[in-house]
């Protein structure tokens, strides 16, 4: 089978992945992982079928599949795709990201045949994307929770991303007494779903996320490399001069730990008039 996803082809019977300018490189288990996840998609393959198909007859601990994750994430990134690769699902495994698997075109590689038969790769390739894109949407819901129900006179909305929202209520309902509409997510595939679906005028990550402890700095690198420019601020529990050094140059505005520095720091970035300052 033939997947197709810009600017890829990951051919899983061989198994390789090409680009127009040659193979990809990627290790032998990055590339496994991938066809894993491609052919579950949009199901979540567990740590333990990873660990089985991956590492088969070996004891391997859950950290080797966190870090094969990691090098394939950067592996892929690094031949040319933008946007988030592999979604965690904290304490079940990993799936495909909902942005990435709802590009996914896929077909059977076309065998001699007669040419009565050769109709048929294309019309595989039609009804397979037909059914990815609709199975994407229906494996996908909606990111939880998500306040959908705005005052029509909001000027600002911000996107909150943070796999513990519990921990951030008091500042979220601050700033919608302010009249800013705030959407929380858990995820960073979720949050690229929603960026691209509305419009947000700026992001606000914590550091750590699941089982990696640079989920927010790789959430900016995949913004920035998308070319997206939202204003992104982290909220974490540790800032310092080395931190924040390294939030400026991946292309992030600003890092607090507190409430009041956070909020100093939204007012330095929110106009008056609802924008938001470059």
């Amino acid at each position: 089978m033939q997947y197709q996803f810009d600017p890829f082809t990951l051919d899983t019977d061989t198994p390789s992945l090409r680009t127009e300018a040659g193979p990809a490189s990627l290790a032998e288990k990055e590339l496994a992982l991938l066809v894993l996840l491609v052919e579950a998609m949009p199901e979540i393959v567990s740590h333990d079928d990873l660990l089985a198909s991956l590492w088969p007859g070996r004891v391997v601990t859950q950290q080797s599949v966190a870090r094969l994750v990691a090098d394939t994430r950067k592996a892929l990134k690094q031949a040319g795709l933008t946007g988030p690769a592999i979604e965690t699902c904290h304490g079940r495994g990993y799936r495909l990201a909902a942005p990435l698997a709802r590009k996914i075109t896929s077909h059977q590689v076309a065998s001699p045949a007669s040419g009565s038969r050769r109709i048929w790769p294309l019309f595989t390739a039609m009804v397979c994307g037909l059914v990815l894109s609709g199975a994407s949407w229906w494996f996908w819901p909606d990111p939880k929770p998500l306040r959908y129900s705005e005052d029509p006179a909001t000027q600002v909305r911000i996107l909150w991303v943070d796999d513990h929202p519990e921990n951030n209520q008091e500042e979220a309902e601050y700033l919608r007494s302010l009249g800013y509409g705030v959407h929380q997510v858990r995820e960073s595939a979720d949050a690229f779903t929603l960026m691209a679906i509305y419009r947000f005028d700026l992001l606000i990550s914590d550091m750590g996320r699941n089982d990696n402890p640079v989920a927010g700095l790789e959430l900016l690198d995949d913004l920035r490399s998308d070319g997206n420019t939202i204003p992104v601020l982290f909220y974490t529990l540790v800032v310092n001069p080395p931190f924040l050094q390294e939030v400026v140059t991946r292309g992030g505005q600003g890092a607090a730990d507190t409430q009041e520095a956070l909020y100093l720091q939204l007012q330095g970035l929110i106009q008056p008039s609802g924008s938001t300052k470059d």
